[in-house]
């Protein structure tokens, strides 16, 4: 019986040996380096109405709101579980904008608006 406490105990502490040198030996014990760099640039303001066209912000809205829209996808999924007799559904949803590119309604929009 003695034999047996003292292989528990000795396994027990050769055990947390080893998790604690790998905590160690991948860099889980919290202390973090980090490094900010702060790279400033020139700013050139240029006027608002200075535009090759000559077009000012206020008619390039006016010229361009009428195509913007904005695009909902929704998507559901079937999630089968092997352990779940009845199989769930997920539902995502994600939003955006986008912008009509022809007279047939196509719609220009980023792709991680509606991958779901």
């Amino acid at each position: 019986m003695k034999g047996a406490v003292r292989w528990y105990f000795a396994s027990s502490v050769l055990g947390g040996i080893v998790v604690a040198g790998a905590f160690l030996a991948l860099g889980v014990t919290g202390r973090r380096t980090t490094q900010t760099v702060v790279v400033q640039s020139p700013v050139y303001a240029q006027p608002a109405s200075s535009s090759a066209s000559g077009l000012t912000p206020h008619d390039i809205y006016e010229r361009d709101a009428p195509g913007v829209v904005f695009v909902k996808a929704q998507i559901v999924q079937q999630i089968e579980d092997p352990f779940d007799l009845f199989p769930q559904q997920e539902r995502s949803v994600s939003t955006g904008s986008g912008f009509l590119i022809d007279q047939r309604g196509d719609i220009l929009t980023n792709y991680h608006v509606i991958e779901g």
